[in-house]
C-alpha cells in the first residue's frame, strides 16, 4: 500500500532519538512486536509470537549489554543484540564477553547479532566476514563463545532492498543505519516493516518532541528578552543618557543569563528559596489509576520536592529502582515520557471540565 497515515507522514523523531543512536535504538528493540520481528527471522518462522521476553542486560562483571532476549521454552536458543556505531575488534572483544556472561548465566550460548550502524573501523577486520550466497545478513567466526553471529548493515541488506516487501530484518537494518527522523526521507518509507517501525517509533517517542517544541519557546524567550535589553542600553546611549544607567542595564542583563544558566544547569542553591506559587496546570498532578502506577507517581513527586533545580529523571528511575518501583519501565526514558503523556491526558481532561 503506498500510503502513509497522516499523522505518521508529519512525524519527526526529536534530534537526540535518531535511528541507530544507542538509548533509541535500545528502547526500540525492546518493543514486543520487534522482538517477534527479530526472532522468527532469526530463528525461525517456526516461533510463535511473545516465545521471548526481555533478560536482564547487566552482567557479574558489571559489563552491561544492549539487549537480551529470553526463550520461555529451552528448544530455542537466547538471543543478543549489540548497535554499534562502528564496529571494530575492541567492540567484538566486549560482544564476546557479553556472549560468556551469558552463558555463564543461562547454560547456553546465544545468538549473537550486531547492527553496525556506519559500518567498519578498517578493511582488515571486514575481510574476516563471510556471506554465503549473497545473504541480508554477514557471519563472524563464533567457535566456543556464541551459537552464530550475524551482523546486520547497510552493505549486508544492499541487494535485498529491492524486495517487496522487505524482509523484516532487512527493514530493520534500513530504518538503523539510514537513520531518518521523518518517515518521509527514508528509502522505503512505504514498505509494511518500515511503517510499523516508524509507529512504534512515533508512540514510544512522540512526547519526547513535545518537550523539545518547549525547549524552543524557552530559547525564543531568552532570544527576546536579549534583545530588548540590547536595545534599552543603545536607546540610552543614543539619547546622551547617564553612563551609570548604561551600565546597570548591562549588569541586570549579566544577571538575568546568569540565573538562568544556573537554572538550566540545575544547580543547587545554598540556601533554601522562597518556593514560586505553581501554574494553574500543574495543580492537576497525574492520578493513575491502577495502585502500581499511583505509587510509582507519588515517588516521582516525592523526588521532585526534595531536588532543587533540573529535573534528573535517570538519577529518579535509579533511585527508584534502587526501592523496587518503576519495574514495569525499561529505562527512564520510558517513565519520563508515561509520565508527561499522564500529565498531558489529565491536564485536557481538566480544561474540558472547566470549558463545561
Amino acid at each position: 500500500m503506498n500510503d502513509i497515515e497522516d499523522s505518521l507522514a508529519l512525524f519527526t523523531l526529536p534530534q537526540d532519538y535518531c535511528p541507530g543512536s544507542d538509548v533509541m535504538s535500545r528502547i526500540m528493540l525492546q518493543d514486543e512486536r520487534i522482538i517477534d520481528m527479530v526472532v522468527k527471522t532469526l530463528i525461525g518462522d517456526h516461533v510463535s509470537n511473545s516465545t521471548y521476553t526481555l533478560g536482564r542486560c547487566q552482567w557479574v562483571n558489571k559489563t552491561i549489554s544492549d539487549v537480551v532476549y529470553l526463550p520461555k521454552i529451552q528448544s530455542v536458543p537466547p538471543v543478543l543484540i549489540e548497535i554499534q556505531q562502528k564496529v571494530n575488534e575492541d567492540f567484538l572483544s566486549r560482544v564476546i564477553k557479553y556472549c560468556l556472561s551469558l552463558k555463564e548465566e543461562h547454560g547456553v550460548l546465544p545468538v549473537m547479532l550486531i547492527i553496525s550502524v556506519k559500518g567498519f573501523t578498517n578493511k582488515d577486520f571486514l575481510s574476516q566476514l563471510v556471506n554465503n550466497n549473497n545473504h541480508y545478513l554477514d557471519t563472524i567466526p563464533c567457535q566456543f563463545w556464541a551459537k552464530e553471529c550475524y551482523c546486520l548493515s547497510s552493505k549486508s541488506i544492499e541487494y535485498h532492498l529491492s524486495q517487496n516487501p522487505l524482509n523484516p530484518l532487512v527493514a530493520i537494518g534500513h530504518f538503523f543505519t539510514q537513520q531518518k527522523k521523518s518517515i518521509l526521507f527514508i528509502d522505503k518509507k512505504f514498505d509494511p516493516s518500515i511503517k510499523l517501525l516508524y509507529k512504534i517509533a512515533k508512540e514510544k517517542f512522540e512526547n519526547e518532541c513535545q518537550v523539545e517544541e518547549e525547549k524552543l519557546e524557552v530559547i525564543k524567550d531568552l532570544s527576546y528578552k536579549a534583545k530588548k535589553q540590547f536595545q534599552k542600553i543603545l536607546i540610552s546611549i543614543e539619547n546622551e543618557e547617564s553612563i551609570d544607567k548604561v551600565v546597570q542595564y548591562a549588569k541586570d542583563g549579566e544577571e538575568f543569563f546568569y540565573r538562568q544558566e544556573r537554572k538550566f544547569n540545575g544547580q543547587i542553591r545554598e540556601v533554601t528559596p522562597i518556593e514560586d506559587t505553581l501554574e494553574i496546570t500543574d495543580l492537576f498532578l497525574p492520578q493513575p489509576t491502577n495502585t502500581v502506577e499511583k505509587n510509582n507517581f507519588e515517588f516521582i513527586e516525592q523526588y521532585k520536592a526534595k531536588n532543587y533545580g533540573r529535573m534528573r529523571w535517570e538519577a529518579c528511575y535509579n533511585k527508584g529502582k534502587e526501592q523496587g518501583f518503576f519495574t514495569n519501565y525499561a529505562s527512564h526514558v520510558i517513565l519520563k515520557s508515561a509520565y508527561h503523556n499522564e500529565n498531558t491526558k489529565l491536564r485536557k481532561r481538566n480544561r474540558s471540565k472547566i470549558s463545561q
